[in-house]
């Protein structure tokens, strides 16, 4: 499942709930709002990922890759790109300065899956050295890789100094010729909950030509709006 669509899980899954609580409920701040959205998602990820972390070992186990820091560093030199994104994944879990160095190396790898996949796992560490990397495959002619790219927009703002530029991108691609990239981007700033894009989403949903689309962005609207109405 990509992120596309378990932003639109969590999102509808919840039916707008907040949105529409009883207004005699104490209300909540507008961060632990954010916050409290943003820990529905990432637990939804993280049961996701823990499937993919499944096959990617075994991708590694099968070319006899030893699971040490040293191995997984040695993998990235492997000529299928597999066994280098699978390496990349679990580099991404050891948390030490061999790791992330090599992690900053494979921003370079020819694969895109692998030089994205290096720069969300060095966001996973709260390194944003791989935003340049991810905001130049926002630009590319193939849709599959503006589609990863977007996704994994919204994990860089909480890097104060890359905030601005994310929602520039993510609003950028409301108006992606692709309707997937423009359903995500709408669910990315609902993720990260920026009542100032609330303009530029009712701009897109007016536009949007895909009835679904157009739904989940209302919702995201929706959601916005309410978050409007709470203090910071």
């Amino acid at each position: 499942m990509n992120l596309a669509k378990v932003y639109i899980a969590i999102f509808l899954g919840l039916g707008g709930l907040a949105a529409t609580s009883s207004a005699a409920q104490e209300q909540p701040t507008r961060k632990a709002a954010i916050d409290q959205r943003r820990r529905s998602i990432d637990e939804f990820s993280r049961k996701r990922d823990a499937l993919s972390q499944e096959s990617y070992r075994d991708i590694l186990w099968r070319n006899k890759v030893d699971m040490t820091s040293s191995g997984l560093i040695a993998a990235l030199g492997d000529r299928e790109p597999t066994v280098r994104l699978a390496a990349v994944v679990f580099l991404g879990k050891q948390q030490n300065r061999a790791a992330v160095s090599a992690l900053k190396n494979s921003l370079k790898d020819p694969s895109s899956a692998v030089r994205l996949t290096s720069a969300r796992e060095l966001s996973n560490l709260d390194d944003p050295y791989g935003f340049a990397v991810i905001e130049a495959e926002t630009k590319n002619e193939d849709p599959s890789r503006r589609l990863g790219a977007v996704g994994l927009i919204a994990s860089f703002d909480k890097f104060p100094n890359k905030k601005a530029r994310v929602v520039d991108l993510l609003v950028g691609s409301l108006k992606d010729e692709n309707k997937d990239i423009r359903q995500i981007a709408a669910s990315s700033l609902a993720l990260i909950g920026d009542i100032n894009a609330i303009p530029a989403l009712r701009a897109a949903r007016d536009r949007e030509t895909d009835s679904t689309v157009r739904m989940i962005m209302n919702e995201h609207i929706r959601w916005l709006e309410y978050l409007q109405t709470l203090k910071p």
